[in-house]
C-alpha cells in the first residue's frame, strides 16, 4: 500500500472516529435534554401548587414602614397607568403609546376577552413595556423606601452563555442593585442601570448580546394562548431555567419566576419543597394590572432576602470572592438573640445546588482571612469546607434529635482515639442555623416558617385542599468543617475510586459500631477524598450526616421517610416501606455509586461512553417515580444474569475499569446472594406455593429478601468489608 493510500486510510479512519464521537456527543446532549424535560414534568406534578391567594405577601417588605410605602406606591402607579390608558387617543407614536394602545384596546367591546392572534414573540415587547412603565414611574416619584429598579432588557429569546443546555428564556427580569461584577456578570451593565436610576432617563435599555444566569432575577416564559398544553410547556421551560439560576447563583435561597399566556400573567415562587403559583392576573383589566403592579413594586421595595437572596453570603468586589458568615458552634440550642458570627472567604464551590428541590446543598472551600493574592483561595490553600443546606428539622432546635452538628460532635468524641479512621470524617469548627435581620433590629433564624411568613400556616395545613404535598419545616444551616476535600469526579482512576470508597466504608463501620450513628445518605456527593500536595496520602472522607439517625434511639429508628439521592437510594428508602433500616441500605447505595462511576466515568477527559444510549438500563435509576426506580433496581440486582444488563454498559476506556467491575460483581454477590436460603437471596418478593397435598390449605405469604437479610446484616457487612479491603 502506498504512503498516500495509507495516509488517506488513516485520515478517513480519524474522520470516522471524529464523526462517531460527534454523533455520540449529540446523542448524549439530546438524551440529556429529554431527561431534563422529563425531570421538569415530574417536578411540576410533584411540587406545583396553583392559584395560591396572596402570594405577593412573601415579597412584601418586612419593615412595616417600607410595607406602607410600597402600598402607597402601588396605588400611585396603578392610578397613573389607568389615567394614561383613559387619556390615550389610540395613535401610538412612542413606546408608551404602544403600551396604552394595547391595554386600551382590550377594554373595547370589539376585543374584550380575546387573546392576541399574533405570534408568541409579539407578546414580549408589550410585557416589557409594562414592566418598564412601572420602573419609570417609581424613578420619577422617588418614594421613600425604594431599594431598586426591576428592569427588563429589550433582548428576547436570548442565548445564555453559561447555560448547560443552550436554553433560551423568553424574557429576563433583572434587579439593578443586585447585578455585580462577580464571575460571569457584567460590571458595565450594573453601571448603566444605576445611572439610569439616577437620571430618570433612558427608559429603553440597550440590547445585550450575552446573558448569564448569574445576572437573572427572574425568568418569564410566554405563550400565545392559555391552553392546557401551552401552560404545561411554559411551566416546563420555567422549571428548567430556574434550576440553572439555583445552580449559578451561589447566594440564592428562593427564586421568583412568571409565566405569560397572551394577556394573563402568573407569578411563581420556588422553594425547597414547593412551587407556589399565583392566581391569574389579566392585564386587560384594572384589577389584574394592579395585582401585577403590586408584585413589581414589592420587589422594588422589599429587603433582599424577600427576593430570594441570602444576605449572609456577600460578593466582595475588591477581593473577587464571597464573604460568608457562620454562627459559633451551637448544638441543640436555640437563642432568641443573635449568635456570634465568624466570617470566611471563599471562591471555589465543590458542590452547587444542581437540584432545585430538597436541601439545596452547596459546599464552599474557604479561608478565615481575606485573600491577599489570586492564589490564596485556590483549593490547595483553603483550610475549611463550608456546607450550606436547607435541612428538615424541628421548629425547636433543642428537640432536633437528628441535627448534623450534634452527630458530628458525637462522632468526634467517640472516634478521637481511633487512628485508623482519623481524617476520614469531618471535624466541626463552627455552625448552626443561619440568622439575619428581617427588616429591623430583630434577628431571626432562616427557616421555612420565616420565608413563607403569613402563608406558612395555610400551606402546611394538610387539610387544606390547595396543598399538593406536605411542606416540611426546614432550617437553613451552615456548618464549617475541616479538612478540605475534593469530589469523586476529581479522582484519576478506578483504582483510586476503590481506595476512597473502602476508606469511607471503614469509617462508616466505625461510626455505626461506636456512636451508633447510621448515615442513610450514601451518594456521589457525600464521599470525598483528600491527598497531600505531592499527590501521596490518598484518603476517603465520609461527609453529610443530615439524614443520619441514632440506632439506639427508638424514635429515630421509627422513621421510614424517603432519604437520599435517587440513583443511589436503597430499595427500602425508595419504596418507603416498613422494612427495618440497617447498614445494608448504605452498602446497597455504595454498590449503586460504584456502578454509576463504572458506567459514566469520572472526568470529561475520559470521553463519552459509547455504550450509553437513550435506553441504557442504568438510566432507569434516575428517572420516574420513586417506586418505579425501586422496581428497576429489584429487577437488575436479582441475579447475576439480570445484573449483566448494568455491567454490559460499563465504560471500558479508563484506568482500573476491570478492578472496578470485579469489585462491583463481588459486592453484589455479598449483598444479594449471601444468605441462608431463598428468603435472603435475590431481590424479588417470593410467593410460597400452596401445598397440594395438605388437607388444610395455608394462605399465600410473601417474603421480602431485603427484610429477611436484616437478621444477618452484621455477617453480610463483615464480608463486604473484607471484599473492599481485598481490592483496596
Amino acid at each position: 500500500m502506498s504512503q498516500s493510500t495509507t495516509a488517506g486510510t488513516t485520515l478517513h479512519a480519524n474522520r470516522a472516529c471524529s464523526s462517531c464521537a460527534a454523533a455520540a456527543k449529540g446523542r448524549i446532549h439530546a438524551d440529556t435534554k429529554d431527561d431534563n424535560i422529563r425531570q421538569a414534568e415530574d417536578n411540576i406534578d410533584s411540587y406545583l401548587t396553583a392559584d395560591v391567594a396572596d402570594l405577593e405577601m412573601i415579597a412584601r417588605p418586612v419593615s412595616k414602614q417600607q410595607w406602607r410605602q410600597a402600598d402607597d406606591a402601588t396605588t400611585v402607579v396603578s392610578e397613573a397607568l389607568e389615567a394614561d390608558i383613559v387619556s390615550h387617543h389610540g395613535h401610538p407614536s412612542n413606546d408608551n403609546d404602544l403600551l396604552f394602545s394595547w391595554l386600551a384596546n382590550t377594554v373595547s367591546k370589539k376585543s374584550k376577552g380575546k387573546q392576541p392572534k399574533d405570534k408568541e414573540s409579539s407578546i414580549y415587547p408589550l410585557f416589557s413595556l409594562f414592566v418598564r412603565y412601572v420602573a419609570t414611574q417609581l424613578e420619577r416619584q422617588r418614594p421613600s423606601g425604594l431599594q431598586r429598579a426591576i428592569t427588563v432588557n429589550n433582548s428576547f429569546d436570548v442565548t445564555i452563555k453559561d447555560s448547560e443546555s443552550n436554553t433560551r428564556p423568553d424574557i429576563i427580569l433583572e434587579c439593578a442593585d443586585l447585578i455585580s461584577d462577580s464571575p460571569g456578570s457584567s460590571a458595565s451593565a450594573q453601571n448603566q442601570k444605576q445611572s439610569k436610576m439616577a437620571s430618570g432617563r433612558a427608559k429603553t435599555p440597550e440590547k445585550k448580546s450575552q446573558f448569564s444566569f448569574k445576572d437573572i432575577f427572574a425568568v418569564v416564559e410566554a405563550k400565545r394562548s392559555s391552553s392546557d398544553s401551552a401552560v404545561r410547556e411554559a411551566n416546563i421551560q420555567l422549571f428548567q431555567y430556574t434550576r440553572e439560576v439555583y445552580d449559578k447563583q451561589l447566594n440564592r435561597r428562593n427564586v421568583w419566576g412568571a409565566t405569560l399566556y397572551g394577556n394573563t400573567v402568573r407569578v411563581s415562587y420556588f422553594g425547597p419543597d414547593y412551587v407556589l403559583s399565583s392566581a391569574a392576573m389579566d392585564l386587560l383589566s384594572a384589577s389584574g394590572r394592579r395585582s401585577f403592579i403590586r408584585y413589581l413594586v414589592n420587589w422594588s421595595f422589599c429587603e433582599r432576602h424577600c427576593l430570594g437572596y441570602d444576605p449572609t453570603i456577600e460578593w466582595m468586589t475588591r477581593h473577587q470572592c464571597w464573604k460568608i458568615s457562620a454562627p459559633t458552634l451551637t448544638t441543640g440550642k436555640r437563642s432568641k438573640t443573635a449568635y456570634k458570627m465568624h466570617y470566611y472567604y471563599a471562591k471555589k464551590v465543590v458542590i452547587s445546588a444542581e437540584h432545585m428541590f430538597g436541601r439545596l446543598t452547596r459546599c464552599f472551600l474557604a479561608r478565615k482571612t481575606p485573600p491577599a493574592n489570586k492564589t490564596d483561595l485556590e483549593p490547595e490553600n483553603c483550610e475549611y469546607a463550608i456546607k450550606d443546606a436547607w435541612v428538615e428539622s424541628t421548629v425547636d432546635a433543642a428537640v432536633d434529635t437528628r441535627d448534623e452538628i450534634s452527630h458530628l460532635v458525637a462522632i468526634s468524641d467517640a472516634l478521637k482515639e481511633n487512628q485508623q479512621v482519623d481524617g476520614m470524617y469531618p471535624k466541626i469548627v463552627a455552625g448552626g442555623r443561619v440568622q439575619f435581620s428581617r427588616g429591623g433590629a430583630v434577628i431571626e433564624e432562616d427557616t421555612t416558617m420565616t420565608v413563607l411568613r403569613d402563608l406558612y400556616p395555610l400551606l402546611t395545613d394538610e387539610s387544606n385542599s390547595i396543598v399538593k404535598n406536605r411542606i416540611p419545616f426546614r432550617a437553613h444551616k451552615r456548618i464549617v468543617t475541616e479538612p478540605v476535600a475534593m469530589p469523586l469526579r476529581n479522582l484519576e482512576s478506578g483504582y483510586e475510586v476503590i481506595i476512597v470508597i473502602a476508606d469511607a466504608m471503614r469509617c462508616h463501620g466505625a461510626i455505626v459500631d461506636g456512636p451508633r450513628i447510621l448515615h442513610r445518605d450514601m451518594s456521589m456527593g457525600n464521599i470525598m477524598f483528600t491527598r497531600n500536595r505531592d499527590k501521596t496520602g490518598l484518603k476517603g472522607l465520609l461527609i453529610d450526616f443530615d439524614h443520619a439517625i441514632n440506632l439506639d434511639r427508638a424514635s429515630d429508628n421509627g422513621h421510614k421517610e424517603r432519604t437520599g439521592t435517587g440513583p443511589f437510594m436503597s430499595v427500602n428508602n425508595l419504596e418507603k416501606n416498613d422494612n427495618p433500616r440497617s447498614r445494608l441500605d448504605d452498602c446497597e447505595s455504595v454498590l449503586y455509586i460504584l456502578s454509576w462511576i463504572a458506567t459514566f466515568g469520572l472526568k470529561k477527559s475520559i470521553g463519552i461512553n459509547p455504550k450509553i444510549v437513550p435506553n441504557s438500563p442504568i438510566k432507569t435509576w434516575d428517572i420516574g417515580a420513586w417506586t418505579d426506580i425501586a422496581g428497576h433496581k429489584r429487577d437488575h440486582l436479582h441475579s447475576e444474569e439480570t445484573f449483566e444488563l448494568i455491567t454490559k454498559g460499563f465504560h471500558s476506556e479508563f484506568d482500573g475499569h476491570e478492578a472496578l467491575y470485579w469489585l462491583i460483581t463481588k459486592l453484589r454477590r455479598c449483598l444479594i446472594e449471601h444468605g441462608n436460603g431463598n428468603e435472603c437471596t435475590g431481590t424479588k418478593v417470593l410467593v410460597k406455593p400452596k401445598d397440594p397435598l395438605a388437607i388444610t390449605q395455608i394462605s399465600e405469604s410473601k417474603s421480602d429478601p431485603f427484610k429477611a437479610r436484616v437478621a444477618i446484616a452484621d455477617d453480610i457487612y463483615k464480608k463486604i468489608q473484607e471484599v473492599l479491603d481485598e481490592y483496596a
